[in-house]
């Protein structure tokens, strides 16, 4: 594993790493607050725009 060969460089003794990744709560938790950060980046983005216009 490239892990294990980069902590070799590192450390000489074997160590074993394992990489473990998020659960399905927290992808679900990080693609929503990325999805509502975006909306909201969108909505002040688009409503600033609007204001420009003169109606």
């Amino acid at each position: 594993m490239a892990v294990n060969a980069l902590a070799l460089h590192y450390q000489p003794v074997q160590t074993v790493f394992a990489v473990a990744g998020l659960s399905v709560g927290q992808n679900r938790a990080i693609i929503l607050l990325g999805a509502s950060i975006g909306g909201l980046a969108a909505f002040f983005s688009v409503s600033r725009k609007i204001a420009t216009f003169n109606f």
